[in-house]
């Protein structure tokens, strides 16, 4: 039962987490929590208590018991709450992320009678077993929860007391990312002298196949304590994070102060009760104060990594920073995971506090961290806090990785008299958890050397620390009450009072010098792409301009720092990932030379049976697939971007190259990429569903929630989606490969007999289907149709959209499914991948894997996909509709978000959120009033955040569909489609090289080019084709060198 024990959030010798056990006094104005978590003994008010652990008399799982005892004179009124946090999940999972494992876990409220209402916690991700725990009160509940945040409330300050404390429970179910059976025991009034004698369990079962139900209620019969009660005997709790150290309180900014601080002109504002809350300086960094870090679900954060060579680099340095006092966490070298040097915080609640570097002052009360500030600045490459503290400004600025790696965070006193702080750094050497490594000190500087447990000691790897002067550095001592030790895997840094100070962190790799870059900075980043109108959606234009340079940071780290927010460990690329955002990046920055590396990148991870892993380490030293199956589509990803990539450059050269194969990361035989395309031809043909030209499912698509439940299906299903891209994929690569080529010709054929056999089998009654199940006959039944009987679904968005793209409709074909999008797939924020949520039984799966086992109603599950919402909006640019084109690409966009749609949730402004996920308490709420959704009654969240290739296929779908400029070998396409009431749309573009200025003037149709001038010079021109639209038109490439503007007229 080793997977089942795990919390979530486990506890360690410096601070607390999740679980624990409150005193809670019943005062006129409701309950006054006292946390007894961490202590054997102690008193509240006039209750004395004792806190004891003991087994299970027969069983798996443990007892906490409370004895509470009235020293008083007077009757006193309590209750007491108990927070279980169990996991239920290996640890490796756990490692990896905490919030993930909580999607799956399914709480169900269960009736023990006289004991009151347990909560039943099932972990439902697909694997042997399901473990399962019962967690319940000996003396009854009164009431319970289900979820942290039930608790904590949204955008609580790191620190701060948790309300839901102070109230009753809710006794209603929140299937959420912050999982946790929380009770509320009856309430108690004792007499004077008296004692009483109450807990709750945690009752283990190893497997559970089938869905919690009442039936459940009958495993607790007979349950009771085992053994001697013992007392919980602790260490004494960190005086600086121990529950109930409060952190510094900053107060709000004033208007003056705010002008004074981050002066200048304000952009894109958000107001709260006629107070700026947030908005874009002219500079395009983007400020946030205190009242909207309040309003947020997911805490503001940033990721900074060095902008200069656009190819993978080991020796990149990579670090988070967090609005709540979070100035450099998560430090990496090279790897993005297997490289991390500190720490990262496990959930956005700020339950976790030491991680990464914080800071500590001492304003009078002794050691307290800064957490949230008044104000937080975040730009591409660097942060700022402004902590108003009484009379006290203090500011605290983190510099993103410098071209050395080195990061720089550095504290200012810019009012009132300096005080003294503490620097902690939390190492969290990837392979050595719990170990600081070998601390050694120079001079000025401070070392600390990866322990040998540690993957990076292999490259014998350490952290150089040069502290401010006269710094003195200790170990974990400083945080706790009694001076002492515990060999916490901390450094401390202790900096006198002072107005100015500055510590430098900076990786350091035996053998490696300092890091070759290129490239003027992020600066470029700004300046390679803008977008400007004045016409009727301006403002619309206007927020896209805004983001741009942020989505192009956050495509750049999916690339080459692959990581998120909320997806803090990573580091590897996803085979169909890299496909798509990285190429769209580079594609929308024309960046050939990099598109050609990353190509051969990519074709060095093809197994030797011709596939590819479902995710490969990319560095050098770190080779290996993460996932050496794969869903049926990745095969066609490398392939559709090599097609894209002859076509846009010609460059035939690249099929010359040799390069190796491989296998679990060992380099097999060696061939050109012709001889890798051949192989992977072969892995397909290899595929296919007998008697059709149609790919079986095999272990999935796109849609990684949707893996068949039953094996079976797997040779015996068809993803019509997959069979699109099939065609697609094979298509652009015959294309690319040119006439004459055995390879193009093997594809071209394979397509063109795929679009036939999609036809014959998956357009049905004139409507795609999401999926068809293939019987021993060889008929065709189909799933997610309105035929469909078996799912409860009845359309699918993606077959749909990539079809019309693909041009594997007609005319009449595309405008009927983009009517059936309107009506039954797009909800307010967005195209969403079903008409309604996938059945949820309570975690067993019939059809699909984690689509049926997901406990929380987000990301894909929650069906609104940014990532699919970006392919619809390609499918509008392929047919013509430049009004919700724009109208699309505005609403994957934060900056205005709520303007655009009403009842979206107040979200961080400046990155991408890879969904939004409808606020549902969980999935059955989900499934009967999921029409409330599209009626604006439902809250909408940001979803989880940067990690995806969404931002760099934002960035394409912008410069190569909506603007409509696109690299063909020696000719340039240009086929706009623009809302025609813009009237005039501006924009700089990268186009061979250097930037160009266009200006598009609209007709009443907004696409179909009539007439182009470079420079003034009418260009001639040659046309394109679209079977739905007017087409664009291509013009020699030449005929644009040395051109500063180009001016484009619409029909």
């Amino acid at each position: 039962m080793s997977t089942t024990t795990a919390l979530l959030h486990p506890a360690s010798l410096l601070e607390d987490k999740v679980a624990g056990v409150w005193l809670r006094l019943r005062l006129p104005d409701g309950w006054e929590p006292n946390v007894l978590s961490g202590t054997p003994a102690g008193k509240v008010g006039q209750l004395a208590w004792r806190l004891l652990r003991t087994g299970l008399e027969g069983r798996e799982g443990w007892s906490t018991e409370v004895i509470v005892t009235n020293e008083a004179s007077d009757d006193a009124v309590f209750d007491l709450v108990f927070v279980e946090d169990p996991a239920l999940t290996p640890d490796e999972v756990l490692a990896a992320n905490r919030l993930y494992p909580s999607q799956y876990l399914d709480l169900t409220p269960v009736d023990l009678g006289e004991r009151g209402t347990a909560v039943a916690v099932r972990q439902n991700l697909p694997g042997k077993t399901n473990p399962w725990a019962l967690v319940g009160s000996w003396t009854g509940a009164s009431g319970w929860a289900t979820d942290v945040t039930q608790l904590t409330g949204r955008g609580l300050a790191e620190g701060a007391a948790w309300p839901g404390l102070r109230r009753d429970l809710p006794s209603r179910r929140l299937q959420g990312e912050h999982a946790a059976a929380i009770l509320q025991s009856a309430t108690v009034r004792l007499g004077p002298g008296e004692s009483w004698r109450g807990g709750c369990f945690v009752l283990l079962v190893e497997d559970h196949p089938e869905a919690t139900s009442q039936a459940d209620a009958a495993l607790a019969d007979g349950l009771t304590p085992s053994g001697e009660p013992r007392q919980i005997v602790t260490q004494d709790p960190a005086s600086l994070v121990g529950r109930g150290a409060p952190p510094v309180v900053a107060r709000d900014l004033t208007s003056d102060e705010l002008e004074r601080l981050v002066p200048g002109a304000r952009h894109h504002v958000e107001r709260t009760d006629g107070e700026d809350v947030a908005w874009f300086t002219g500079g395009g960094a983007h400020l946030v104060t205190a009242a909207k870090q309040r309003a947020v679900l997911r805490p503001h954060g940033q990721i900074l990594r060095p902008f200069g060579r656009l190819t993978p680099d080991a020796a990149d340095v990579t670090c988070t920073v967090w609005m709540d006092g979070g100035f450099c966490s998560h430090l990496t070298h090279g790897h993005a995971a297997l490289g991390r040097i500190l720490a990262a915080p496990e959930t956005p609640l700020g339950i976790g506090r030491i991680h990464g570097l914080r800071i500590a002052v001492d304003v009078g009360a002794g050691w307290q961290l800064l957490g949230t500030p008044s104000g937080w600045l975040s730009d591409l490459d660097s942060a700022t806090w402004f902590y108003a503290l009484a009379e006290r400004m203090v500011r605290v600025h983190t510099r993103g990785p410098r071209p050395d790696g080195s990061v720089d965070v550095e504290v200012a006193t810019l009012q009132g008299d300096p005080v003294p702080a503490l620097v902690i750094l939390a190492f969290d050497w990837h392979g050595a958890p719990g170990q600081l490594g070998v601390v050694e000190v120079s001079g000025s500087e401070v070392s600390v050397t990866a322990p040998p447990a540690a993957l990076a000691a292999a490259s014998g790897s350490w952290l150089e620390v040069e502290p401010p002067d006269g710094a003195r550095v200790a170990g974990d001592e400083a945080l706790f009450s009694d001076g002492e030790t515990r060999g916490e895997p901390v450094l401390t840094v202790r900096v006198a009072a002072t107005n100015h100070w500055r510590l430098r962190l900076r990786p350091r790799t035996a053998g490696a010098g300092t890091p070759a870059r290129r490239g003027p900075g992020w600066e470029s980043a700004r300046e390679a792409l803008s977008v400007g109108a004045e016409g009727g959606s301006a403002e619309l234009v206007s927020r896209i301009d805004a983001m741009l340079a942020w989505f192009a940071h956050d495509a750049l780290v999916h690339y080459l720092s692959p990581r998120g927010l909320e997806q803090h460990t990573g580091g590897a690329w996803g085979t169909r990932d890299v496909a798509q955002g990285p190429i769209g990046l580079l594609r929308a920055w024309g960046e050939h030379d990099a598109w050609r590396e990353l190509l051969l990148t990519v074709f060095r991870a093809q197994h030797e049976r011709g596939d590819w892993p479902q995710a490969f380490d990319f560095l050098p030293g770190f080779r290996r697939d993460v996932v050496t199956d794969s869903h049926g589509d990745v095969v066609y990803w490398p392939l559709l971007a090599l097609g894209q990539y002859l076509e846009a450059t010609g460059d035939r050269t690249v099929l010359d190259e040799l390069v190796p194969f491989t296998g679990d990361g060992v380099p097999g035989s060696t061939g050109t990429v012709t001889a890798h395309v051949a192989r992977a031809l072969d892995a397909i043909e290899a595929t296919l569903v007998a008697g059709t030209a149609l790919p079986a499912y095999g272990h999935g698509d796109w849609n990684d929630s949707l893996q068949p439940a039953d094996p079976q299906l797997a040779d015996a299903m068809v993803s019509t989606w997959t069979a699109v891209l099939q065609n697609e994929a094979l298509t652009r690569l015959a294309s690319g490969l040119g006439g004459g080529s055995s390879e193009g010709e093997r594809a071209g054929a394979l397509a063109e007999a795929t679009a036939a056999d999609l036809r014959r089998h998956l357009l049905i009654d004139g409507v795609l289907a999401g999926y068809a199940v293939v019987d021993d006959a060889g008929d065709f039944s189909p799933l997610i149709h309105p035929r469909d009987r078996s799912t409860g679904l009845t359309y699918s968005v993606l077959p749909m959209i990539h079809a019309i793209s693909g041009d594997l409709l007609t005319p009449d074909e595309a405008r009927d499914h983009l009517a059936l999008i309107a009506e039954h797939l797009t909800g307010p924020d967005g195209v969403r991948l079903f008409d309604r949520p996938v059945a949820y039984r309570g975690g067993p799966m019939r059809t699909f894997q984690r689509a049926e086992a997901a406990s929380f109603f987000g990301r894909e599950i929650g069906l609104m996909y940014m990532h699919a919402h970006l392919r619809y909006a390609e499918a509008l640019a392929r047919h013509g509709d430049g009004v919700e084109l724009l109208r699309a690409l505005a609403l994957a966009v934060p900056v205005g978000v709520d303007q655009l749609v009403p009842s979206a949730a107040p979200r961080q402004s400046n990155t991408y959120a890879s969904s939004s996920d409808a606020a549902f308490a969980d999935r059955y709420e989900a499934a009967a009033h999921y029409d409330r959704v599209r009626s604006g009654e439902v809250a909408l969240e940001g979803g989880w955040r940067v990690y995806s290739s969404g931002p760099g296929l934002f960035l394409e779908v912008l410069t190569q569909r909506m603007l409509g400029l696109r690299h063909a070998g020696v000719e340039v396409e240009i086929d706009p489609v623009i809302d025609p009431g813009l009237g005039r749309l501006e924009a700089t573009v990268p186009v061979l090289g250097d930037r160009l200025r266009l200006e598009i003037e609209t007709g009443p149709l907004g696409h179909g080019v009539t007439a182009v001038e470079a420079d003034g010079r009418p260009l001639d021109t040659r046309p394109l084709s679209n079977p739905y639209r007017e087409p664009g038109v291509a013009v020699s490439a030449g005929d644009l060198r040395d051109v500063t503007t180009l001016r484009i007229v619409t029909a």
